[in-house]
């Protein structure tokens, strides 16, 4: 089912094989007046209902038959029903997600009289219109989405998409370590990932030689 919906994607123009494309975006943001925007447990958040607004009846009942209704857990004395159509992980929650947010955005854009040729999505990554924003915050709202406003860019000179940051044009995404180093195995990956940037940021591998 994913795999299918990942093919029908691709004739909107929405590649789900690679991040490459909203990356690109992000990079030109600034000089296109393009935002890119982040929502908070995006997955997590798509509501049954909505899916029956946007989804045709046919595909809902496929799709139906492939979630999971209810849930067990501690905190449970009985089943939980379940309010979202599925979690990740299940085979095509991230296609879905992505049709439904690329339908959202799009549809934004068409009521703002807006250009939708350089709407990307890739998940909850979504690269749109600056001035589509305020009303694509206020809709996302409406259907139960947060926007994760720490992570959103649509003025100033930052952007960011599927993990890579820019200032105007320039890259400025940072080396992430996120545990100690502590065995050979992790002080090769850190190296690593010091190389790599210090090649993306100075054009030199070995700018911090002495220091590696």
């Amino acid at each position: 089912t994913g795999q299918y919906l990942r093919s029908r994607l691709h004739l909107f123009g929405i590649d789900l094989n690679s991040q490459e494309y909203n990356q690109n975006a992000a990079r030109e943001g600034v000089r296109l007046g393009l935002a890119t925007v982040d929502l908070q447990n995006a997955s997590d958040s798509i509501a049954l209902e909505l899916c029956t607004l946007l989804i045709p009846w046919d595909w809902m009942q496929w799709l139906t038959k492939l979630r999971t209704t209810s849930t067990m857990g501690s905190s449970f004395e009985k089943p939980h029903k379940l309010q979202k159509i599925s979690s990740m992980g299940n085979g095509f929650t991230f296609e879905l997600e992505t049709i439904v947010f690329y339908a959202i955005t799009r549809a934004v854009c068409e009521f703002r009289q807006l250009s939708w040729d350089r709407v990307l999505v890739y998940g909850d990554d979504i690269v749109c219109p600056n001035e589509a924003y305020e009303t694509l915050h206020y809709v996302f709202e409406y259907f139960g989405f947060t926007i994760n406003q720490s992570k959103s860019y649509w003025t100033g000179h930052f952007r960011e998409s599927c993990g890579r940051h820019f200032f105007r044009d320039v890259e400025v995404t940072p080396i992430y370590q996120k545990k100690l180093v502590t065995s050979p195995e992790e002080v090769i990956r850190f190296h690593n990932r010091i190389v790599r940037w210090s090649r993306r940021t100075y054009g030199d591998p070995w700018y911090f030689e002495e220091a590696l």
